[in-house]
């Protein structure tokens, strides 16, 4: 009988380290700690995540009702396509004449 004692001892789980006084969590903290904790991280971080875009949004509304000003051109991420492309194209149109900024020539 004693064995089976020591082994139910051993399968449960402690609920406080031995030697410490005994502690009941009230449902209210299970709650909190279970629901409501992570409901407000989860919540934290998709707020966190589409700040950006709402940012987008309303910097574009406040460009087409003539709050704001259009966005830097001097940034190449804010720079129109037709830039970009015109950009990457002279890049082009130098690597295929052979033009490198490269002063390494290979010698056969």
């Amino acid at each position: 009988m004693s064995s089976a004692l020591v082994l139910m001892n051993v399968l449960v789980p402690l609920k406080v380290m031995p030697g410490w006084p005994p502690y009941t969590f009230s449902p209210i903290h299970f709650i909190v700690l279970c629901f409501i904790g992570p409901l407000l991280v989860a919540a934290l971080f998709a707020v966190i995540g589409k700040t950006p875009g709402w940012l987008r949004q309303r910097h574009a509304s406040e460009q087409a009702a003539g709050l704001a000003e259009p966005a830097d051109p001097a940034r190449r991420d804010a720079a129109p396509a037709d830039e970009v492309a015109e950009a990457d194209r002279v890049a082009t149109d130098q690597v295929a004449a052979g033009e490198s900024g490269s002063s390494h020539q290979i010698q056969s």
